[in-house]
């Protein structure tokens, strides 16, 4: 299993060569066998909310809303951080 912290997941949101290898690198693995702890979730939630809060136009709060929807975790993810917790 290949579990993945929040500077992995962070690097993984951004678009850079490093985040394409390891984009790359992850296809490569059983989606089962990749997952993130539930801190990872937490730490990404409040950053994004923070960022929200701090956005000084509407604009920005919608891209901080969008950012954070994005973040929602899903049925698989679920289960997956339900082993670390």
């Amino acid at each position: 299993m290949y579990l993945l912290d929040t500077d992995c997941q962070s690097l993984l949101d951004r678009d850079t060569p490093e985040a394409r290898r390891m984009t790359e690198r992850l296809l490569l693995i059983r989606p089962d066998d990749v997952a993130v702890t539930i801190v990872t979730y937490e730490e990404q939630m409040r950053g994004w909310l923070a960022w929200i809060a701090q956005a000084k136009t509407m604009e920005l709060q919608v891209t901080g809303y969008q950012r954070l929807r994005q973040h929602h975790v899903s049925e698989k993810q679920e289960c997956a951080l339900a082993l670390w917790t």
